[in-house]
């Protein structure tokens, strides 16, 4: 099954607004979709939001190294985005 991921993303003041969806190519049909909405102080947690929500989606089994990778990453990211 090949799908194509479509999205967009709206900040008004500090909200971040990102909405998500999956599409069958072969017939254009939605399997999923989405909205969320944050913080924009919240935008790194919610990239790992989405990413989880598209992976479950698509029924992946994220392993739980690829699990601690995910939290790992947005550790480090948080980290350099309130240190820079």
């Amino acid at each position: 099954m090949s799908t194509v991921l479509e999205g967009s993303i709206r900040k008004h003041e500090d909200n971040i607004r990102v909405t998500a969806q999956l599409i069958r190519t072969n017939d254009e049909s939605h399997i999923w979709a989405e909205s969320y909405d944050k913080n924009s102080m919240m935008c790194l947690t919610l990239q790992d939001d989405v990413a989880k929500s598209i992976a479950e989606a698509l029924h992946v089994q994220l392993s739980p190294k690829a699990i601690a990778a995910i939290e790992e990453n947005s550790k480090n990211r948080i980290r350099a985005y309130t240190n820079s």
